[in-house]
């Protein structure tokens, strides 16, 4: 049964019914690790540079029918690069994605099948001088696998193994994405994680 309290990528929303998330994302140049997970600075203008991203975004689902659902994710994106000689900025509205689930199977466990793409709502080409661009500019399309189980009503555990195909000259790639939760009388707790590994290695 689905349920607004395991609002996760797992259960979805009943026929003829709409769920919303909403959320945000906070990255800085701390985050950035080179292919041995070992973090690596970034360089602006030959000079060590701080990065911050910033990300707001909402994602309605809507059951369309019996046992599937569709949904689009929106967001507002604000990302500079500042180094000791020059700055970079960009804001604006980020990629959208578009997804359709299909649910498999629908308890213990919980598996779900998602078929997404990712589509850029701007060119990347010709940035200005000053101009930090919000995306690299390509088509992705992806498959996942949604897994998830409910104990005791109260906690939930889920896990989301996937392919990424990704255009215009990147790898494509595969995911894992964990999440865990706890409903506590009308509140929630979700701690999501995410694993991209590209199937070409430089």
């Amino acid at each position: 049964m689905a349920s607004v309290s395991y609002a996760d990528y797992a259960w979805i929303p009943k026929a003829k019914h709409l769920y919303a998330r909403a959320g945000f994302d906070y990255l800085t140049s701390g985050d950035n690790l080179d292919a041995d997970s070992v973090k690596t600075p970034i360089y602006l203008g030959g000079q060590p540079a701080d990065f911050r991203a910033f990300s707001f975004w909402i994602e309605p689902e809507y059951g369309f029918a019996k046992d599937m659902s569709a949904s689009v994710r929106l967001g507002f994106l604000s990302n500079s690069v500042e180094s000791s000689t020059a700055t970079l900025s960009g804001s604006g509205l980020g990629d959208a994605r578009v997804a359709v689930k299909y649910l498999l199977i629908p308890d213990k466990p919980t598996l779900t099948l998602e078929v997404n793409g990712k589509i850029p709502l701007y060119t990347i080409g010709d940035p200005g001088p000053d101009e930090l661009v919000l995306g690299d500019g390509n088509f992705d399309l992806g498959l996942i696998l949604h897994g998830g189980y409910i104990l005791r009503k109260r906690f939930f555990f889920s896990l989301s193994p996937g392919l990424l195909f990704r255009f215009s000259g990147y790898s494509t790639a595969f995911s894992l994405e964990p999440a865990v939760g706890a409903t506590i009388k009308q509140f929630g707790f979700r701690l999501f994680g995410r694993w991209i590994q590209s199937v070409q290695q430089n």
